[in-house]
């Protein structure tokens, strides 16, 4: 309080002991896949459909590929309820940039700002003079002109030095550094996409998944890419880090009975859940309005999104609420008899419901836990160990005292109690949904001085209605 030097009356500001748990995010998603154009390696933001075109598609006809399901999944994340995802272009090592020195052989060397073949023979630069010492550099892709750097110098130590005009600038191009801009015209070759020779180790490393490291998301998928290793892969990664889910596609052209197999030749996984079968979509390459076989994981994830956003993510993904939408028909229909053979094995049904359309008819996840056993389960656990998480961080270095405990224990309690009035939680009275404990029995001395402060916390989830029985009872009349 400052100073008292005047007789008043003097208003304090007092901080209330405990501090507030914010809910993390659910529904941020993830892809890593093969695009036509972006940075190799870097998960990039997109927060609409129209970025997804941007950053990987930028100045090409399409963003979709005959070889890749990359743009078809992310199209269906958008189109079913999704509002932001980082999406990874993946390529091995032969993945190369195209360039070009103009003027030929001796000039200054331009070089496409990707890798790919999207700039062979499609993308130009014409460096022409303007005035006596600067020149105006004019990027074509195709016959049309894209970009246009006007009075660059070649002057180091100039405002307008074509260093600092082009590169970092320019969405097509980078040029060559200490050496000096002339007039001439040149098409780029050279360029490659480096997808001819994949392998799944590329699509868990480094410039795949692993590419994800450090950033917030929950929920991750690598379209169409259903080997045993890749799928196993990402299940791994999922539980090496504990605050994300794995949202798996099953191979294409598969049976029922084949899925059995595929299935127990998964590892079990907490953290992910695998969908059967494939899905059909009216094709963008196509003129005519062709349907493509498309992995149903982009599609998936945006229904999840959807899901957290109306009803929160203690609600499974999944039932008449869980329609897939931009559909046209599935690879393998799927009966009863089907629903039966792969339910319990934790294969989740993608159904055509009639009146109501094809909808998400499984909500398990991969685990042999029965505690862990539905997709709700996994996902509210890590959003709540991930609130609490983040939310207390401010109890480290703390002076660790009953001052404490009863502060730390007043955050988790306000949290859960927010979970419960939400309709997150089960129980009629707080007192059935949670408890809370952070005391001397848990904080012993020897906790105290080994630099530990515990806290115990429990709360009764709701768990998904699979099966509603309606006995009929035959009434005689009176």
């Amino acid at each position: 309080m400052a100073e008292l030097l005047r007789p008043d009356v003097y208003v304090e500001r007092v901080a209330s002991g405990e501090r507030p748990i914010a809910t993390v995010g659910t529904s941020t998603g993830a892809f890593v896949g093969i695009a036509p154009r972006g940075e190799v390696g870097k998960a990039v933001l997109c927060s609409n459909w129209s970025e997804f075109i941007d950053n990987f598609s930028l100045g090409l006809d399409t963003p979709f590929m005959a070889n890749s399901d990359l743009a078809y999944a992310v199209y269906g994340f958008f189109q079913n309820g999704g509002s932001r995802c980082y999406v990874t272009r993946v390529a091995s090592d032969t993945a190369a940039k195209a360039n070009i020195k103009v003027p030929a052989e001796t000039g200054i060397e331009f070089t496409a700002i990707d890798e790919g073949t999207w700039a062979n023979t499609n993308l130009s630069v014409e460096v022409t003079a303007n005035g006596a010492t600067e020149f105006d550099v004019t990027v074509k892709l195709g016959t049309t002109v894209v970009e246009t750097f006007t009075g660059c110098s070649n002057t180091a130590t100039a405002d307008n030095y074509y260093d600092i005009l082009i590169n970092g600038v320019s969405k097509y191009i980078t040029v060559e550094l200490l050496k000096t801009l002339a007039v001439g015209t040149g098409v780029f070759a050279g360029g490659a996409d480096g997808i001819s020779d994949l392998v799944d180790a590329d699509y868990l490393g480094d410039n795949g998944i692993e590419s994800l490291d450090g950033i917030d998301v929950n929920l991750i998928a690598i379209p169409g890419q259903t080997s045993d290793s890749v799928l196993d892969g990402i299940t791994a990664y999922c539980g090496s880090r504990e605050d994300c889910f794995a949202i798996l596609d099953a191979p294409m052209n598969k049976t029922v009975q084949e899925m059995v197999a595929v299935k127990e030749n998964l590892n079990a996984s907490d953290y992910g859940a695998l969908y059967y079968p494939w899905i059909k979509v009216i094709d963008p390459l196509s003129s005519v309005g062709r349907l493509r076989l498309t992995p149903p994981s982009g599609h998936i994830m945006g229904v999840y999104a959807r899901t957290d956003k109306k009803r929160g993510v203690h609600k499974a993904p999944a039932g008449d609420e869980a329609t897939v939408l931009g559909v046209v028909e599935l690879e393998t229909p799927v009966g009863k008899s089907g629903i039966e053979t792969l339910n319990p094995l934790g294969v989740n049904s993608i159904i055509a419901k009639p009146n109501i359309g094809i909808v998400i008819w499984g909500a398990r996840t991969l685990s042999s836990d029965p505690k862990r056993r539905y997709v709700s389960d996994v996902r509210f656990d890590i959003n709540v160990e991930v609130s609490c998480r983040r939310g207390t961080s401010w109890v480290v270095f703390e002076p660790n005292d009953e001052e404490l405990w009863k502060r730390y224990k007043g955050s988790l309690e306000s949290f859960l109690d927010s979970a419960w009035r939400n309709g997150m939680l089960k129980g009629a009275k707080k007192e059935e949904a949670y408890y809370v404990k952070c005391d001397s029995e848990l904080n012993t001395t020897a906790t105290i001085d080994a630099g530990k402060v515990i806290a115990e916390i429990a709360y009764a989830k709701k768990r998904p209605t699979e099966f509603v029985i309606i006995k009929i009872v035959q009434k005689s009349a009176q």
